[in-house]
């Protein structure tokens, strides 16, 4: 599933048709829609009072987290009546469109993100508007005035954002850059159709199209090239400084790995805005990596509307009518949106980062360690205040000894994280639960400390675990009744066997606009269940094993690599 946080509210379009507008201006229209047809999501495990359960789903073919127009998406609606189920309604509509919706009621003016989706009725039509953060307006006396601005655009699950033909499919090289070519090194912007490159794979390939791209003006805004230094990536690797988008791949060791993920403010940055950036794109025909200023980083990846994103698009068409465009990218190699391999490859350019940094006073470190578990992993968070989004190097300790290092350097996107990173430790010991939680984070260079895993508090548990998958990753929240303010210790098992220990500290948005605060949890722990050891996994609270509950409303699934979870 696409979206993390599958709640949502919708209402259905009764007073005329939403107009769609072009990618970058919407199209505008004025609806009153009354309090009614709002189909809220107030998450009815937080109350016994009236309300109504919504959610989104859709099969998310390309794995990309990106709903793209034209993408069938499943609207669930079911209505509690003092905590009690009634009838569901279940819709399927077509993505038409993202943009936004200003409402004003009580004096206040709010605009808010949407999508709008449409269903076939007979000979009809029916739209939706869906409030994918599930942030609809709570008005419940007279009508609410409204204005949409829908383009004609797709929706980021992860990031919270539209996604527009200006930045949807920004996967290429900035103009200048040197591609290996039979006949040598040739500025991208220099080459033609039919040229041969080389390519780590397939040896000499010819080019079968060159896709290009030009932000200039205010489209140039958030275009910024990241800039990989040379020996960024490994030794003469690349040669000369590389300048590619941010969605462009690079190849790290054997891991293919996106380029803002690997931004480390010492070696690969993000390049100041300019008024104007020029991209290219190499399409093989398949999916390759070429030498780029002497790395290797990736050719096109055909899949779905990607294409489209390019300015030649058209010319494309025109040259290639037949052609059909698989739903998801055939890959050259293993592209991890998350766990060890992903984690390695960017710890990989960070050591080397902060090799060549040179002295620089560390300032004061924030973190804390979120959770660990058996034999001998730990996780969590670390930033430098003064120099946020750089790597930081940290000791792991037990009693007083050093155990091993591990890097905080892989970024968080969530919004307000400022630049926190991520560090995951995983030993070659092993380690009781005693032993786990006497571990001990601490920056290399001066001792300074990130926050331990807290003792807990005994007031009353609330909260709910809301899916398990067989590849043990656990989602759900958790807070102390009485000391709401800090995060819960949990602890998940399976029988006697403890099979890890995290913290209900992290955000989600239907808890915060509940105004629950911090207390989500979603980890990997790392073993494959069977389906009577998915039913039989408990999360509880460490410090009294007060059980969290479950419900019909816990979602269980199987990902057909349980074996392989991260």
């Amino acid at each position: 599933m696409p979206i993390i946080d599958t709640s949502i509210n919708y209402f259905k379009v009764q007073t005329g048709t939403v107009k769609v507008g072009t990618p970058t201006q919407g199209a505008t229209t004025t609806l009153t829609p009354t309090t009614s047809q709002f189909r809220y999501d107030d998450y009815g495990l937080l109350t016994l009072g009236n309300g109504r359960d919504s959610q989104l789903a859709n099969p998310d073919s390309d794995n990309d987290k990106i709903l793209k127009v034209g993408d069938t998406i499943t609207l669930t609606s079911t209505n509690h009546v003092f905590g009690i189920p009634g009838p569901t309604e279940k819709i399927d509509v077509i993505l038409k469109g993202a943009g936004t919706f200003t409402s004003t009621q009580m004096g206040g003016t709010t605009t808010r993100i949407v999508m709008l989706g449409e269903r076939i009725v007979g000979t009809g039509k029916e739209q939706y508007v869906i409030f994918p953060n599930a942030d609809a307006p709570h008005s419940f006396i007279g009508n609410l005035s409204s204005t949409l601005s829908i383009r004609n655009a797709g929706y980021d699950t992860a990031n919270s954002k539209i996604v527009t033909s200006d930045n949807a499919a920004l996967i290429c090289y900035l103009q200048g850059t040197q591609i290996a070519a039979d006949r040598g090194y040739v500025a991208v912007e220099d080459l033609r159709e039919g040229d041969m490159v080389v390519c780590r794979f397939g040896g000499l390939r010819p080019i079968r199209w060159i896709g290009r791209q030009n932000f200039a003006g205010r489209r140039a805004a958030g275009k910024e090239a990241i800039r990989f230094a040379p020996g960024s990536i490994a030794d003469g690797m690349p040669r000369q400084p590389l300048f590619v988008s941010p969605g462009h791949t690079m190849l790290v060791g054997e891991t293919l790995v996106l380029a803002d993920d690997l931004v480390n403010g010492i070696t690969i940055t993000r390049e100041e805005p300019r008024a104007e950036w020029s991209y290219f794109q190499l399409d093989l025909g398949v999916h390759d990596l070429v030498l780029a200023n002497g790395t290797w980083s990736e050719s096109f990846a055909d899949c779905g509307s990607f294409r489209d994103d390019f300015d030649n698009a058209d010319d494309f068409r025109a040259r290639f009518p037949d052609h059909v465009a698989p739903d998801a990218p055939i890959l050259c190699a293993e592209r991890p949106t998350g766990g060890p391999a992903l984690h390695a490859a960017i710890s990989h350019t960070a050591r080397r980062a902060l090799d060549v940094q040179g002295q620089v006073a560390p300032g004061r470190l924030e973190g804390r360690i979120e959770g660990v578990a058996a034999p001998c992993r730990v996780k969590g968070w670390a930033v430098d205040a003064d120099h946020r989004g750089k790597p930081v190097m940290l000791d792991v300790l037990l009693d007083g000894k050093v155990i091993g290092q591990t890097i905080a350097c892989a970024p968080r996107k969530e919004a307000g994280d400022h630049g926190r990173l991520n560090f995951v430790f995983d030993g070659s010991g092993k380690l009781t639960t005693h032993e786990l939680l006497r571990l001990v984070v601490r920056r290399a260079e001066d001792g300074q400390a990130v926050a331990p895993l807290p003792s807990a508090a005994m007031g009353q548990l609330q909260g709910h675990l809301d899916f398990i998958n067989d590849a043990c990753r656990l989602e759900g929240w958790a807070r102390d009744k009485s000391r709401p303010g800090e995060p819960v210790m949990l602890e998940a098992v399976l029988g006697e066997e403890i099979l890890a220990t995290f913290l209900a500290s992290q955000r989600r948005h239907d808890l915060e606009k509940a105004d629950l605060g911090d207390v989500a949890f979603a980890l990997n722990v790392g073993r494959a269940l069977s389906m009577a050891e998915m039913e039989a996994v408990e999360v509880r609270r460490m410090s009294d094993r007060a059980v969290l509950r479950r419900s019909d409303r816990t979602r269980m699934a199987f990902t057909a690599a349980g074996d392989k979870a991260a």
